[in-house]
């Protein structure tokens, strides 16, 4: 665990290592994860061996009993109106203050061919949408591999 400004306003996970709001903790294997909307610095974690953790916002790691409903749940997000005609919408995830942010990657053209990338010099971002209607500048996400929010 080390501390870190997170510089999007949402949590999320790449090469292992889960982002929250003012840490970063190493945690390998997160299939999923969701916001904990009881603490919104907090959040759930399934891992591939199927076990469910709570990571708090100090970066504490503990088991969970039971695993909330949101974290199988996919979230069916608005119109986007923030990207341009390259970028392709991987993932959007609701904010716990309204709006939604959505996971943008301008280096594929072919959204039904997720897997295939056309340039390795497009960028992942993040675009955060207050409303449906207005939406803020996109926060380029500095990460390799498979980035993931929620």
């Amino acid at each position: 665990m080390r501390e870190e400004a997170n510089p999007l306003p949402v949590a999320w996970y790449a090469e292992g290592e889960l982002h929250l709001q003012d840490v970063v903790v190493e945690l390998p294997e997160v299939e999923t994860f969701v916001a904990d909307f009881t603490d919104d610095a907090a959040v759930v974690a399934r891992l591939r061996s199927g076990e469910v953790v709570r990571v708090d916002a100090e970066g504490e790691v503990e088991p969970v009993n039971e695993a909330p409903d949101t974290l199988d749940a996919v979230p069916i997000p608005p119109p986007v109106r923030g990207i341009g005609p390259y970028d392709v919408l991987l993932e959007s995830v609701p904010l716990a203050g309204g709006g939604w942010a959505h996971l943008v990657d301008s280096a594929r053209r072919a959204g039904a061919q997720d897997e295939l990338r056309q340039s390795e010099t497009g960028r992942r971002a993040v675009v955060v949408c207050p409303t449906e209607w207005t939406c803020e500048q996109p926060v380029t996400v500095v990460a390799g591999g498979t980035v993931r929010l929620r």
